[in-house]
């Protein structure tokens, strides 16, 4: 959830607690700080505008918070779990499945086993031509980028043949940064 969106429904959120909170104190015979925000609010002819404007912000906030929360549910949901979670490949025996975060533990296991190669994150993608890979690394200082980024590919493409029988159509590697070997003690 994108931070217009978090806090648009932290507001409304704000608001209806407020709101609650005033129903709570009135149903609970405290009606004094309650009656006088409600006479404030409605019979001051100068807050009759802005209370009209806050409500009717209030009533859209509510619409727009349904209408996410249907189409969350829905359509998006279901496209996720079915096209980015979930590799199926088809067999004579039948559907088999493996899930991104099977797939993304073959892909960091097989990257640290590249001489030169530290730490390691990945991730994968289901694309409409096939499965896209995308490998972090860091690693020491003295190897060749270029030929150590050809290693990991060659090395998660084979491993992932190997594991689930999925072939990458692409696979990204990013050098986010370079670390110290790690030297034994004497």
């Amino acid at each position: 959830m994108k931070w217009p969106l978090r806090l648009l429904l932290a507001l409304y959120s704000l608001i209806l607690a407020l709101f609650s909170l005033l129903s709570v104190l009135y149903i609970a015979g405290i009606r004094g700080p309650v009656t006088r925000a409600v006479d404030y609010l409605f019979h001051n002819a100068n807050m009759n505008i802005t209370t009209g404007l806050i409500a009717a912000g209030i009533f859209v906030l509510s619409l727009f918070t349904v209408v996410k929360s249907i189409k969350r549910d829905g359509e998006t949901v279901a496209k996720e779990s079915t096209a980015s979670n979930i590799f199926v490949r088809e067999s004579k025996l039948g559907q088999v499945s493996v899930s991104a975060d099977a797939l993304e533990n073959v892909i960091t296991k097989a990257a640290r086993q590249v001489e030169g190669v530290r730490e390691v994150s990945s991730e994968i993608k289901n694309t409409a031509n096939g499965a896209a890979v995308y490998v972090k690394a860091f690693v020491v200082p003295t190897v060749n980028i270029p030929l150590i980024s050809e290693e990991i590919q060659n090395t998660v493409k084979e491993r992932m043949k190997e594991f689930a029988g999925i072939d990458a159509i692409e696979i990204r590697i990013f050098v986010e940064n370079i670390v110290q070997e790690v030297r034994s003690g004497r």
